[in-house]
């Protein structure tokens, strides 16, 4: 005997084929209205069964139920693999990918945020720090080198920024820090901490790599005119200065020698 199930099941239903495992055929089909149809066979011996009107609902209700669970599952799964990827984007589009600080994009979009309501962040400072002779070393010892000297860099300056503050690599050597809400002298206390540090590091006879940062500090107090890009352009000015001020020192030096 073959026992012989047609279903219309609608429109959205999607059916996956391991409901094939009830019966010996199954065959999914749509008409031109857009309607699913499930055709089912089981071939059963006349002895052994006899099909029930109670037996061909339950088999529907399971089949549909099969239906919708695996979807659902399926969509879960999408679901979380878009997510995945979504966040996985978010984090490369707004981090460095060599020191995992922010980058020069996620920096541009702070400044954008804090300036629309500058007056609340102050005081603000800004600190900008330049990695002398990168090129240097580049050139000579190669990029590998150049891109450890930057991740030593960026894990002291990670080492002395709270949560609320903002640490980015802006640039191949450059670096740029958002202290809000800060002021002046506390930040000055943090370079002084950051320079001895950088003493200890290049100390240390382990270390082949040397490092040398010009640091520039401005802060805007409650009371300054301006704005944040303003202050960002007169940290880079400064650092700028303590940069020159360091190759002369460096150039001096080895005259004398």
């Amino acid at each position: 005997m073959v026992s012989r199930l047609f279903f219309r099941v609608g429109k959205k239903i999607s059916v996956n084929k391991k409901a094939s495992i009830f019966f010996d055929n199954f065959f999914i089909s749509k008409d031109k209205d857009g309607y699913i149809s499930i055709n089912t066979f089981k071939y059963i011996p006349d002895s052994e069964f006899k099909p029930t009107e109670k037996f061909i609902n339950l088999e529907k209700q399971r089949l549909i139920r099969l239906s919708k669970a695996d979807l659902l599952s399926e969509l879960q799964s999408k679901y979380k693999e878009i997510k995945r990827i979504k966040d996985q984007y978010k984090y490369l589009s707004f981090h460095d990918s060599l020191t995992g600080l922010y980058s020069r994009r996620y920096f541009e979009n702070e400044l954008e945020r804090l300036n629309s309501n500058f007056d609340r962040f102050k005081p603000l400072t800004i600190v900008v720090i330049d990695i002398n002779g990168l090129k240097r070393v580049n050139d000579n010892l190669g990029h590998s080198k150049g891109d450890l000297l930057i991740k030593e860099v960026a894990k002291i300056l990670e080492s002395f920024v709270r949560k609320s503050d903002i640490l980015a690599r802006i640039g191949g050597d450059e670096f740029c820090a958002i202290f809000p809400k800060t002021k002046y002298d506390c930040v000055f206390a943090r370079r002084k901490e950051i320079e001895k540090k950088i003493a200890k590091y290049n100390n240390d006879s382990n270390n082949e790599l040397k490092i040398s940062v010009p640091i520039g500090i401005s802060t805007s107090s409650i009371q300054d005119k301006g704005n944040i890009f303003d202050l960002y352009k007169e940290s880079d000015k400064l650092m700028y200065k303590n940069k020159q001020k360091k190759c002369k020192r460096l150039s001096s030096t080895k005259n004398l020698t």
